[in-house]
């Protein structure tokens, strides 16, 4: 099976169909709670969310090598983490977001040169820096931005023209200055703006390459 070729001890018979089960079961829960959540009712999405999420766990930790258990648990927390905040819980919605986050830099680890996961992991670091602007936590800022900086680096080197990209670009770099400027420093503070500026003046001589 696709799935459980990554797996180093080559699981077969009984195990395969204990495992095809629980995958099984788990992705129906999942489902169970987007048809709850587009119907309205977030507490009733909540649970069933939470049960795909107990089983998605128990899977990853027992196939550690398998990508797609790592996979739909990330979007597990992902999920929970979009209700919980719909839901006003803002701290404990957060706290799932950066589950998801985890996820992601695992899977980046494993294929660090797959541009698609290096996306995923730098959109979503950017994403929860401005979480934790909610808390007002600058140095878990500076951290974040500084390691999503990088990747959205690279990936606006593979591809120079895409304007999401040159925008994530722009954008965290004058996150950083704002933030570096705070802390006193200045000399890289004056860096980032720079950086930010350079993109920031592509899109406002190029209107039509501003992201839709």
């Amino acid at each position: 099976m696709q799935l459980l070729k990554e797996h180093e001890s080559g699981s077969a018979g009984e195990e395969k169909d204990d495992y095809d089960h629980e995958h099984q079961h788990a992705a129906t829960w999942f489902n169970l709670g987007v048809v709850a959540q587009r119907s309205g009712d977030l507490h009733e999405a909540l649970e069933h969310h939470k049960r795909a999420l107990r089983i998605r766990e128990s899977l990853s930790q027992r196939y550690p090598t398998v990508s797609e258990f790592q996979k739909v648990l990330g979007h597990s927390h992902l999920a929970i983490s979009d209700l919980l905040m719909r839901r006003n819980e803002f701290r404990s919605g957060v706290e799932s977001y950066r589950k998801w986050v985890e996820v992601n830099r695992r899977l980046y680890a494993k294929q660090p040169d797959h541009l698609p996961q290096k996306m995923e992991l730098a959109s979503s670091l950017h994403q929860l820096g401005h979480f934790e602007e909610g808390f007002g936590n600058n140095k878990a800022m500076i951290s974040i931005f500084e390691e999503a900086l990088p990747l959205a680096v690279e990936i606006q080197r593979s591809i120079p023209n895409d304007p999401i990209w040159l925008r994530h670009r722009a954008e965290l770099s004058e996150h950083l200055g704002n933030l570096y400027f705070k802390d006193d420093r200045f000399v890289e503070a004056l860096e980032q703006f720079e950086q930010a500026f350079a993109g920031l003046e592509y899109f406002a001589t190029q209107p039509e390459a501003n992201p839709k």
